[in-house]
């Protein structure tokens, strides 16, 4: 069976707003209001006041329609400066300059934060692999309306250009409306090879995965069952336990 990261994605509190844990460490600082132009608020009526995740309607042209990060109850406007999308690193501190464009929001740890789609279908996320169900939570609680796209990455190649630079694309479970799925997503890259001991801490070099044999967890190569395609010499591309398959493909790993 694949090693496989619950995808439970919290907000960084740090002015943009993995599928991959920690949880939220503390409270939005009261200083957000100091991002978040709330003042400039369009009159343009949405769906939701004062401003709407999904159209970007009641925001100026040069703001972005984004969570309040202030308390994560609603919406309010941030500046929008820049233009990341799915392959941008972000992050930084509050008043710190946007690196997410229009309807992206930054979803991450402290050191791994990406620009994330959202969404309200999968027919919004990058085919064939993307899915709208990456649900953004804080201090362990959903956020009202705010879901994401998975990555439409490909996990069983090293070199992914929907992924930020010195990331890699992997294998995870999203749970989303009390179901689990198939997704594949981006990571930061470790260095452990293949065959290596790896750990929620030890990650595993570009296009492997940790995954679980016997009571073992080592880093393998991701591959697609039955051929044995880019596996290492002497290992053969097997399907998991559980077949893993994302996008109309199945995914399993050179062992």
């Amino acid at each position: 069976m694949p090693r496989v990261w619950t995808a439970i994605v919290t907000v960084w509190l740090a002015g943009c707003a993995t599928a991959t844990p920690p949880t939220v460490q503390e409270d939005a600082p009261q200083s957000a209001d100091a991002a978040i132009d709330a003042l400039s608020i369009d009159a343009t009526v949405c769906a939701t006041q004062p401003c709407d995740l999904q159209s970007q309607c009641g925001c100026p042209t040069t703001q972005a329609c984004d969570l309040d990060f202030s308390d994560l109850m609603g919406t309010a406007c941030r500046p929008q400066v820049d233009t990341g999308t799915e392959a941008t690193s972000c992050g930084g501190t509050f008043g710190s300059p946007q690196k997410c464009a229009k309807k992206y929001i930054c979803l991450g740890g402290t050191t791994d934060r990406s620009c994330k789609r959202y969404c309200a279908s999968n027919a919004e996320c990058m085919s064939p692999r993307g899915q709208c169900v990456i649900q953004v939570t804080a201090n362990g609680q959903p956020v009202p309306d705010a879901v994401t796209c998975s990555s439409n990455c490909d996990p069983s190649t090293a070199t992914n250009p929907l992924c930020p630079a010195s990331w890699t694309c992997d294998l995870f479970t999203a749970t989303y409306m009390s179901t689990p799925h198939q997704i594949a997503d981006c990571r930061l890259a470790g260095a452990a090879a293949q065959g290596a001991t790896c750990s929620a801490t030890v990650a595993c070099a570009a296009g492997l995965s940790c995954i679980t044999q016997g009571a073992v967890m080592k880093c393998a190569k991701i591959c697609k069952p039955p051929a044995n395609t880019g596996c290492p010499g002497g290992t053969t591309c097997m399907s998991f336990g559980t077949a893993f398959s994302v996008g109309g493909t199945e995914y399993g790993a050179c062992l």
